[in-house]
């Protein structure tokens, strides 16, 4: 009976494990469905199902918080310099293989860091040229209206006046 008992709780970690692997730690609402009825059907109790799942993912929780550490250095470096210096580059690879993580999971995280500053700047680029053109063309019809009002309240003397008869006529 205990080696049944242990037998079922194998199976039920090896599909676990499957899960988790394909999700990269996640474990979608689906397999989780898929795990219940494996469960039920292996006669794991849920507490010890439960006990599992928080093993098998404990891994990819550790890693996933590394791989913030280390995207939370990546920002506050490029906050101070980039392009990077030699020593910062070589500081943040130290970390890299002192948190132990993968180089490829490195790169997609820097790739995404660098494009979403690369899109941030090109929006504050855009922000200030829609403000220096907002103010440009706020000072010109500014310019305009003093320059219209200074114009317009100052006799023409191109003109002669009109005499009372005349504006009486308008």
């Amino acid at each position: 009976m205990l080696k049944n008992a242990v037998d079922s709780q194998l199976k039920f970690r090896q599909e676990v494990e499957k899960f988790a692997h394909a999700g990269q730690g996640k474990i979608s609402t689906l397999d989780l469905q898929i795990l219940e009825a494996l469960r039920l059907s292996l006669g794991v109790l849920p507490q010890e199902a439960i006990a599992i799942k928080k093993e098998v993912i404990k891994p990819y929780q550790d890693y996933n918080k590394k791989l913030l550490q280390y995207q939370q250095a990546l920002a506050e470096a490029i906050r101070r310099e980039y392009p990077f210096t030699p020593e910062t580059r070589y500081r943040l690879e130290r970390l890299q293989e002192v948190l132990g993580l993968q180089e490829q999971d490195i790169t997609a995280l820097e790739m995404r860091t660098f494009q979403r500053r690369k899109q941030s700047t090109l929006n504050n680029n855009l922000a200030v040229a829609i403000i220096g053109l907002s103010l440009a063309l706020l000072t010109g019809i500014g310019s305009w209206l003093v320059a219209s009002l200074v114009y317009n309240s100052k006799p023409n003397l191109n003109y002669p006046q009109p005499t009372a008869s005349e504006q009486i006529l308008r």
